[in-house]
């Protein structure tokens, strides 16, 4: 099955051109000149047509004079028909206008009476009052205006019989009839009580009409919307309608207004006085039943009757009219006078136009079936259903001889198939231009349908013509292809795009130059300058721009211009012009395209301006930064052999002006400082002397990552040649501080290593003394060689004592050169903690020492750090002076490459404001202190690149912590240096 496209590719032979003849069985043509006896026949059989056409011409002629007379009648009926039709639906919307004003009129009044109380008692309303008109705001209660109660309301609207109030919950609140009204019929509001019994309007008497009464009125409530219940009968006769109105205050359903509807006094209020003159209005149910009229005097035609619904109030209610007849002779009746009396000479003024047209369509049907047989269009007769009734030659070349059983359909592509059945079922008398393929010779071909329908035949006939437009399509689909993929380019490049014309008017923009400017294209296209995205301080070099475009000088590069978008927001634009020629080589226009380039120059300039603050930074630093690439090899150590460079050479890649300054635009300045370096690549800052410039500096190195993505090596060298003197002098006077700091613990201690001292040598006093009084002769107890050796052994032991209490003071008093060498934690515990111990013991304070196991060994000065250890000790043993049972707690344990060393203690603490300043020098919480004690710790502790800190103690006291690194290096031989400082110490004690 061919997929129902037309093929580009169709060969000549397949697609014949359009308005040629196409290829198939050749044309049956009459011969160019026929026989006279043929001529003659021809002629004697039209004349003998003629003359029995004029033998039955008064026959025909009677005929056609009853058919002209019903005919004018029917056209009489028609035009009254017409009018019927007019006037009821005139009718039917004024009645449903007439309620639609009442119920809008009941909306705006019925809040008001609900909402300031119940309304005054049962009464009559005053029936003559003269309408007033209804302004607006005119229900407010301030207002005059009689409807803004329920008795007004009443009066004003004539075909308004009752309003009843009822609450939402079915109570009844007040109850209004107009004069003269016997309503006696219940309302039911809501649900039966439990006690059976319902709330009804006062005198209601109950009916069959209560069940859709009910559902009226909870429909109402249940959708806030106004339902209308069917028609009621009132007792005195007359017929109802109730419309149940919810009434809605403050977004609160507080209540239902009824108002009941006569449909009698409906009809007769709303119909003006010329329609109930001329029709019969009547209101019927759905069953046909009359339940209201405006007459029943007057003759009426029921076969004229028309009925139109009525909504609201809806539930089947119907309006119908029925005009009146009349008593004078109709036209048909006149007319029929007038025909009398011109019969003669109709007669014969017809029989010559019978003969002059007969012979007329002679020659037209003539010519007629020669052009039916010889077009190249396609002719064919159709019947409603779509039947193929019959076809010229060209037809039938389209869809073949065979047409039994067949739809005209049928032959129709399927994609086009519903489209032709549409068209056929839709009542209309012309179809067309109506397109679609239709198979020929194997392939499909577009053909455009002209159809008339003969509503005069009884099978009203459908005549087509059909031309071809294969051509035509093909084209057509070309240009729509190329278009739409022109059209797909330019709304999918980001750049916008914009034509205009010689005179400067804007003749084309794409969907980006619309999002660009934010204008769309019907606010654009047309525009002539100024434009309205320029800028008003702007126009005259935007006007120069323009008059520089048109005379064709806009350069190359383009032409940089400022727009304002239709949101007021100001945007760099670059625009691009070319002169834009048409297809006969004429320069229609000119087509720019436009780029914004908002973003692109704001992060230039902010580029420019962090490159001009990092230039003036760096020129400004008293520092030479230079980078290097690629990084230069580490220089070896002293003695090591340098191994030969295989790399690229590395040269200078950026340096500031300083760098400049001492050593010009060269790469030795860089490999200078880093001469004497072990490794290339760090941070930690190297102090090197450069002799050319008889400068000291402080290097740091490090590796980047340079602009292009290569390695390089960044180098910074500090100036520190009027550093190093005040550097030396620092050094010192921190050594003299520290000396000093260990004078002033040494004599703070005095009294209690004199204490301490004590100890020991009245223990061998003691020892001594009972030794000799047990070793004269007559003791009550003479001791043996073991005993003498025993009580000898004491002695030397508390000897040793008090050797190591005055080797420690010696130790720690006597002044040194730092120097850091491998030991271990329990070392610096032991000297430090038999220190503290002295004051503890003096002051009452417990310590509790908490150190974890398998702790690694440190690279650090001994004394120093015991100096540290033991003033942290010294400040938590004075902040707890005079408390009862104080206590002091010492932890050491590991943290990643660190050791952490804390000392708690449990005094009032340091408030926080106080917490960063005890490191300051001379600043003491101390009456006697100095100030400097925690400096010079801190200063210790970073010197060991270690990190001195204070903490709160939860829930008393303050807690300081400092760090020290693990020396990795030195963990192979910590157990020989162990032993070599154990035998150190016991040749000290001995």
């Amino acid at each position: 099955m061919p997929d129902g496209t037309i093929r580009p590719d169709m060969t000549p032979a397949d697609t014949p051109a359009p308005g040629t003849p196409e290829p198939g069985p050749p044309a049956i043509r009459p011969p160019r000149t026929q026989p006279r006896e043929a001529g003659i026949s021809a002629g004697w059989q039209a004349w003998r047509f003629l003359g029995i056409a004029h033998a039955g011409g008064l026959v025909i002629f009677i005929v056609m004079m009853a058919g002209f007379l019903w005919y004018v009648s029917h056209i009489e009926k028609q035009e009254q028909r017409a009018a019927l039709l007019r006037d009821t639906d005139w009718a039917q919307q004024s009645l449903k206008l007439s309620l639609r004003e009442l119920q809008e009129h009941l909306a705006r009044v019925a809040p008001l009476w609900l909402g300031d109380g119940p309304p005054a008692p049962q009464q009559a309303a005053t029936r003559g009052m003269p309408r007033v008109p209804r302004p607006a705001g005119s229900d407010h209660p301030s207002g005059s205006s009689p409807s803004q109660t329920p008795a007004g309301f009443l009066a004003i609207d004539d075909q308004t019989r009752y309003l009843a109030l009822i609450s939402t919950s079915g109570q009844v609140r007040t109850v209004i009839t107009a004069p003269g009204v016997l309503v006696g019929q219940r309302l039911e509001a809501g649900e039966p009580r439990q006690d059976g019994a319902v709330e009804v309007l006062p005198g209601f008497e109950s009916t069959p009409d209560d069940a859709p009464r009910r559902l009226a009125w909870r429909a109402s409530i249940h959708t806030w919307k106004p339902h209308y219940s069917p028609p009621l009968m009132v007792p005195g006769g007359e017929v109802m309608t109730e419309l149940y109105l919810p009434v809605i205050q403050e977004r609160h359903l507080v209540g239902v207004a009824v108002v009941g509807i006569g449909l009698e006094a409906l009809l007769q209020a709303v119909l003006p006085e010329n329609l109930r003159q001329r029709y019969r209005f009547a209101l019927v149910d759905g069953n046909g039943r009359l339940l209201a009229s405006t007459s029943s005097v007057h003759r009426i035609d029921a076969s004229t009757a028309h009925m139109l619904p009525l909504d609201p109030p809806g539930n089947g209610l119907m309006l119908r009219a029925i005009p009146y007849a009349g008593d004078t002779p109709g036209l048909a009746e006149r007319l029929t006078q007038l025909g009398l009396f011109t019969l003669a000479t109709i007669s014969v003024l017809s029989l010559i136009l019978l003969w002059r047209s007969a012979h007329d369509r002679l020659r037209v049907e003539s010519e007629r079936d020669r052009l039916f047989e010889l077009s190249q269009d396609v002719f064919c007769t159709i019947r409603p259903d779509g039947t193929l009734v019959r076809g010229n030659p060209a037809f039938v070349e389209y869809f073949g001889k065979d047409l039994a059983n067949t739809r005209f359909w049928d032959h129709v592509y399927p994609e086009d198939r519903l489209d032709v059945i549409e068209a056929f079922t839709t009542p209309q008398e012309r179809i067309g231009p109506l397109e679609c393929r239709v198979r020929f010779r194997n392939a499909w071909r577009w053909l455009s349908w002209s159809i008339s329908v003969d509503t005069r035949s009884p099978e009203s006939l459908y005549y087509a013509v059909a031309h071809d437009i294969t051509g035509r399509k093909l084209v057509e689909q070309a240009l729509t292809t190329e278009a739409t993929f022109r059209r797909a380019i330019e709304d999918s490049i980001s750049t916008g795009l914009r034509v205009i014309d010689n005179d400067g008017r804007i003749t084309y923009v794409n969907r980006a130059l619309c999002q660009i400017l934010g204008y769309p294209a019907e606010e654009l296209v047309g525009q002539l300058p100024p434009y309205p995205y320029w800028i008003p301080e702007e126009y005259d070099l935007n006007m120069a721009h323009l008059n520089m475009t048109i005379a064709g000088g806009a350069p190359p590069s383009g032409i940089q211009t400022r727009a304002r978008r239709k949101d007021g927001r100001i945007i760099d634009v670059r625009l691009y012009l070319s002169p834009l020629i048409d297809d006969q080589g004429q320069q229609a226009g000119w087509m720019a395209s436009a780029t914004d380039i908002t973003e692109p120059n704001r992060i230039r300039a902010e580029l420019e301006a962090a490159h001009e603050r990092f230039n003036t930074v760096l020129n400004q630093l008293d520092a030479a930064v230079s980078v290097v690439s690629p990084p230069p090899p580490a220089v070896p150590l002293a003695g090591a052999a340098q191994a030969p460079s295989t790399g690229p050479e590395p040269t200078l890649m950026f340096c500031n002006y300083h760098y400049h300054r001492l050593f010009g635009d060269d790469i030795n300045g860089h490999l200078a400082l880093l001469r004497g370096w072990p490794v290339a690549d760090s941070w930690v800052g190297e102090e090197v002397y450069i002799a050319d410039v008889d400068r000291w500096f402080e290097v740091r190195t490090q590796q980047i990552r340079w602009v292009d993505g290569q390695v390089a090596q960044l180098l910074v060298a500090t100036d520190i040649t009027a550093l190093r003197p005040i550097r030396e002098r620092q050094r010192q006077q921190e050594e003299q501080l520290q000396q000093t700091s260990r004078l002033v613990t040494m004599g703070e201690m005095a009294s209690s290593i004199a204490h301490e001292l004590n100890q020991p040598l009245a223990a061998i006093s003691n020892y001594a003394t009972g030794l000799i009084r047990r070793m004269q002769p007559g003791s009550p107890a003479p001791v043996d060689n073991a005993r003498i050796a025993e009580t000898l052994d004491k002695i030397a032991r508390q000897a040793q004592r008090a050797a190591s209490v005055i080797q420690r003071v010696r130790d720690f008093v006597r002044r040194q050169t730092a120097e850091q060498r491998d030991i271990s934690v329990d070392e610096i515990l032991t000297e430090a903690l038999a220190l503290a111990e002295i004051a503890a013991k003096r002051y009452g304070v417990a310590i509790t020492i908490d150190v974890a196991p398998d702790l690694p060994r440190l690279s650090a000065d001994r004394i120093l750090i015991e100096q540290v250890l033991l003033n942290l000790l010294k400040n938590a043993i004075d902040a707890m002076r005079g408390q009862n049972h104080a206590a002091l707690t010492l932890r050491v344990n590991t943290t990643g490459e660190s050791v952490v060393f804390s000392v708690a203690d449990q005094g009032p603490g340091i408030a926080d404001e106080m917490k960063h300043r005890v490191f300051e020098p001379f600043f003491t919480t101390k009456n006697e202190g100095m100030g400097m004690g925690l400096n010079i710790c801190r200063t210790i502790i970073e010197s060991h690149a270690g990190r001195l800190w204070v903490e709160d103690n939860k829930p008393r006291g303050t807690v300081f912590r400092f760090t020290l690194p693990v020396n990795r290096e030195g963990a192979a031989d910590a157990e020989g240096t162990k032993e070599a400082e154990n035998a150190g110490d016991t040749g000290r004690a001995g």
